[in-house]
């Protein structure tokens, strides 16, 4: 038998074992007042425990629910288990624009509502999370953790945004480097506005070479709607004129020309069931994993220590009315 958290007898039995020491070595006021066998005769037999076995049972339940956070296991060795599933990067866009409120409550929380539900509907894959504008950084490595996934994304707020433009090559290259095998396929999910070049001949070029397939989820409208600065107000320019910003499907060029797709991000789920679609007929990942097979304890202890301390409570003496 071992413990799966072992450190938790560090933590918690020492400093309880001391506790219970201190509680059984130190008198109450009524035995500090009165000597011993006067104590004993002025006491009413009620058929309970004594006061020291009472404590004694509560502190032996504390113990044994000390046991059962250890988690006490048998471990009987490891299983292989096959995972299939493609592996991808879904990079999010943060840069100035993704504040305008074109579509509710403004594109960057519509973003992340759409990853969420991406990462809900890819079971099998392994994802990783990243964020870029001027510069792109990891949120997250790979992982097959889709609920810790989730739950990263959606710590990513407002705050996370500057006011630089939308540069793919940034994005491009952590992608790159997030897998070193070259000859390996790399997908790459943006969820962006499109940025505002016209021009994707160099980060075509840039995403053939790296072999990295982009598929871009477009966020925001073609109607478009003013950039916001981080109070809420209307963004404006130098010369003190308001910042104006479309949702660019010239971006789905690059997408294409990758081998990709774009679609229009939508209040619908065929917009991200079309991007999973489309990366399972490529290159998938079959891989094999190891998880420890072992038979759980806790209950034992922890059925004990319920059991005992019913005991100690159910013997503390009955108040007369």
């Amino acid at each position: 038998m071992s413990f799966v958290y072992p450190q938790v007898f560090l933590f918690l039995l020492v400093p309880l074992l001391v506790l219970a020491y201190l509680i059984m070595t130190n008198k109450s006021k009524i035995d500090r007042l009165f000597e011993g066998e006067v104590l004993k005769r002025l006491k009413v037999d009620e058929g309970s425990f004594s006061k020291r076995s009472r404590e004694i049972l509560f502190f032996a339940a504390l113990i044994f629910m000390v046991i059962a956070l250890a988690r006490p296991v048998i471990y009987k060795g490891e299983k292989k288990a096959k995972i299939e599933g493609s592996s991808f990067l879904i990079a999010l866009d943060i840069s100035g624009s993704m504040r305008s409120e074109d579509v509710y409550p403004n594109r960057l929380m519509f973003a992340k509502q759409k990853i969420v539900e991406l990462l809900k509907n890819a079971t099998g894959d392994e994802v990783a999370l990243a964020a870029f504008s001027k510069q792109a950084f990891v949120i997250s490595p790979p992982s097959y953790d889709k609920a810790t996934l989730i739950e990263m994304i959606k710590n990513v707020d407002t705050s996370y945004i500057n006011q630089s433009a939308t540069d793919f090559s940034s994005i491009l290259d952590l992608a790159g480097e997030i897998s070193k095998e070259k000859e390996k396929k790399k997908n790459l999910i943006l969820f962006t506005d499109g940025g505002d070049g016209d021009s994707y001949d160099a980060l075509i070029t840039q995403a053939k070479d790296d072999n990295i397939v982009v598929y871009i989820v477009l966020v925001g409208t073609k109607k478009g709607a003013p950039v916001l600065d981080g109070r809420g107000e209307i963004y404006r320019d130098k010369e003190g004129s308001m910042v104006f910003t479309y949702a660019n499907e010239d971006s789905f060029e690059l997408a294409k020309k990758s081998g990709g797709i774009g679609v229009v991000a939508s209040y619908a789920k065929s917009d991200i069931l079309d991007i999973l679609n489309s990366i399972h007929k490529g290159v998938k990942v079959n891989k094999s994993i190891s998880i420890k097979d072992q038979r759980e304890l806790f209950y034992y202890p922890l059925g004990f220590a319920l059991f005992v301390l019913l005991i100690s409570l159910s013997s503390m003496p009955r108040v007369r009315s």
